[in-house]
């Protein structure tokens, strides 16, 4: 099978993606069991970028990190001269939404369990599907034309490219995961259920993993399209 003995599982993932799922969702802003939904397109682009007042979030004392990257203490290790490592200055460091889900993302075959699968041939197929094709583009395009309007972040043409950009990337980690783990509640896989209910899971607000939750962005019922 193309991606494996969860190939179905992975499709599903992939059938998401290139559909017209992503941010189809609108309604209030509230609080779930998994996530702190917000209305709020500025606010939630900033938790993306590890900016504003949920930008950064704090690691449980029990969370293994020590082999993890950290964007702040590598911009202080390059400024400084520095051999700083995560274990020496933990207990000071902030982390982002992307500290987290690219550490996430670098563990998921490290980490997987069941049959062994070819999973560097998997990941491969994975990336040529999500970024060699012109997804991030027709998201990009339909996002723009359906979201609020809201100033960009430095760096961005416009909210709806800053989004695409980052739903790529998450939804191709979350088919990588099925393919390695099948249907397991994990990190990944709570995140795909945010997806598919129409939100954009975009920072954590807390601690990791606990006690802490997704920050999410909805759309609101009473903002009109572009």
């Amino acid at each position: 099978m193309k991606y494996g003995l969860h190939t179905p599982l992975v499709e599903e993932v992939i059938d998401f993606a290139f559909g017209k799922g992503v941010l189809a969702s609108t309604g209030p802003a509230g609080e779930t069991d998994e996530a702190w939904i917000t209305n709020n397109l500025r606010l939630a682009l900033e938790a993306n970028a590890g900016e504003g007042e949920l930008g950064r979030l704090r690691m449980a004392a029990e969370a293994e990190v020590s082999g993890w990257g950290n964007t702040d203490l590598l911009a202080h290790n390059l400024a400084t001269g520095d051999d700083l490592r995560v274990a020496d200055v933990r207990d000071e460091l902030a982390w982002t939404w992307h500290d987290l889900t690219e550490n996430l993302a670098g563990s998921i075959r490290a980490n997987a369990g069941g049959p062994r699968v070819d999973r560097e041939a998997i990941r491969r197929l994975l990336f040529r599907r999500f970024h060699g094709s012109g997804l991030e583009r027709q998201l990009r395009d339909r996002l723009g034309a359906s979201l609020p309007e809201s100033v960009a972040l430095p760096g961005w043409l416009h909210a709806g490219e800053q989004i695409a950009n980052n739903a790529v990337s998450e939804l191709r980690w979350c088919a990588e995961n099925r393919a390695c783990n099948g249907l397991t509640d994990n990190f990944w896989e709570r995140l795909f259920r945010l997806y598919r209910e129409g939100l954009w899971p975009c920072g954590w607000r807390g601690v990791y993993p606990e006690p802490g939750k997704f920050v999410a962005y909805r759309r609101a019922w009473h903002v009109s399209p572009r």
